[in-house]
């Protein structure tokens, strides 16, 4: 399904029950129709829910193309990270890469992340400042931690193959449930389960 074609449709479902774009209800909605009906996800239609840029910032959402270092070594890796970056080095960075959890487990984490992200008192730098104690404690109280200490991942700037996208927080319900996932030398199903 074609990346504006599901935006109408959430579009559609927003205006008939009246409800935020990150809402938790707006979190199942995309949980639910994604799994169903959303097909042909790339890198290149992704492009419309961010903006390119060279400079990644920690607690924002970021996917690109990757070619890990280490490659031949690894068991598996995905070759499109979609990352929420936790730390920035002088060599890339560190973050939480949404394809290593299953589908489920994004939404209990993004839910979690939604209570930052709705609060009025919040500047919206702050908001999106979500660092890895957050990370850890909304993963905690989702009883997802396990998934989230196996989602943390180490990015070298210089392997990166593509743009970052910097995906617009009003676009993160879609994109952590979208196909995007390209993992390599193993079935997303089996880096799930493989702890």
């Amino acid at each position: 399904m074609a990346y504006n074609n599901l935006r109408k449709k959430f579009e559609e479902y927003k205006r008939k029950k009246g409800v935020e774009t990150m809402s938790k209800e707006a979190l199942n909605w995309f949980y639910d129709y994604t799994n169903k009906y959303a097909k042909g996800a790339s890198f290149s239609k992704t492009v419309g829910a961010g903006s390119f840029t060279n400079k990644p910032v920690p607690g924002r959402f970021y996917l690109y193309q990757y070619d890990p270092k280490t490659k031949e070594q690894m068991p598996y890796y995905d070759a499109m990270p979609l990352v929420l970056i936790t730390d920035v080095t002088t060599d890339g960075w560190y973050g939480i890469n949404f394809h290593y959890m299953p589908p489920a487990v994004r939404l209990k984490i993004m839910e979690g992340f939604y209570d930052t992200l709705k609060n009025p008192a919040l500047t919206d730098g702050v908001k999106l400042k979500a660092n890895w104690k957050r990370a850890v404690a909304v993963a905690k109280a989702a009883s997802a931690h396990r998934f989230l200490k196996h989602s943390i991942k180490r990015y070298l700037a210089d392997h990166i193959a593509s743009p970052l996208i910097e995906l617009d927080p009003e676009y993160w319900a879609i994109c952590i449930f979208l196909p995007l996932s390209r993992f390599k030398k193993k079935s997303a199903s089996f880096v799930w389960s493989d702890f």
